[in-house]
């Protein structure tokens, strides 16, 4: 299990005020426990798929492709990428995919300190905007 990232989950669900803060501290399998990712002394399934390090090749769900084609069709590639882990990981190797492939527009707006990126609108070649 990544308890690294029970961890961090926790934190960040009681900083949001989404689960209570008495988890704070407390045990990897209390943790677990709580949450009802333990039957018994079993991990389940939901525990694997959301915290292991290495959840296995029988969980299939655990891997995820990432593609960006050329043009409107599937024929090339451009980009392509594919990850296995766990739920929380492949959420953050998603993210990072789409940023890397997604162009940005950045401008200078007077009076602020920073430059103001922007995901770049993609027209279509029907004339729409994405």
């Amino acid at each position: 299990m990544d308890k690294e990232e029970i961890i961090n989950t926790v934190r960040l669900r009681i900083k949001e005020n989404h689960i209570d803060s008495s988890l704070e501290g407390k045990s990897v399998g209390e943790i677990l426990t709580k949450f009802g990712l333990i039957k018994g002394d079993q991990l389940l399934n939901a525990a694997i798929v959301l915290f292991a390090k290495d959840p296995g090749s029988e969980y299939i769900q655990c891997m995820i492709r990432m593609a960006r084609f050329k043009g409107l069709t599937k024929e090339i590639f451009i980009d392509s990428k594919q990850s296995f882990g766990h739920a929380f990981f492949l959420l953050n190797e998603a993210e990072n995919f789409i940023r890397r492939n997604t162009a940005v527009s950045g401008k200078i707006v007077p009076g602020k300190m920073k430059r103001v990126d922007e995901p770049r609108q993609i027209t279509k070649f029907d004339g729409t905007r994405t």
